[in-house]
């Protein structure tokens, strides 16, 4: 939630066409008020399937994930995003940072069982 809170807080939420038709998954888009910063933030709630995404990010050169990952879908405390875990404050610095592949406009994700994903580019 404290994701979540910081994205809406520097960002403002924008609407996102999330067609995959499966109700384990949930998605939030947002874009910073200059629409220069945009990021989406994946969640697939299923513990046995992995997501395989495709998000439209137009000229963007560069897409960044930072994974949040735990060992079971409801731990609270051996959670990390980007590969370390978040302060008390919300606060954290990614270690682990990956990058989507770009095709024609289309950043294409793959989203592991029971794991989430944020997803940032300009």
């Amino acid at each position: 939630m404290r994701l979540m809170s910081q994205l809406t807080s520097r960002m403002g939420a924008c609407q996102l066409d999330a067609t995959a038709g499966n109700p384990l998954f949930v998605a939030y888009a947002f874009r910073s008020p200059q629409g220069r910063q945009q990021a989406v933030v994946i969640i697939n709630k299923d513990a046995e399937k992995q997501l395989e995404v495709t998000i439209q990010v137009g000229s963007a050169g560069r897409v960044s994930i930072e994974r949040l990952i735990a060992p079971r879908l409801d731990d609270e405390q051996e959670t990390t995003l980007g590969g370390v875990a978040t302060g008390g404050d919300g606060a954290w610095k990614p270690e682990v940072v990956e990058h989507a592949r770009i095709a024609n406009g289309m950043a294409q994700v793959s989203i592991p069982a029971g794991s989430a994903a944020l997803l940032r580019w300009d």
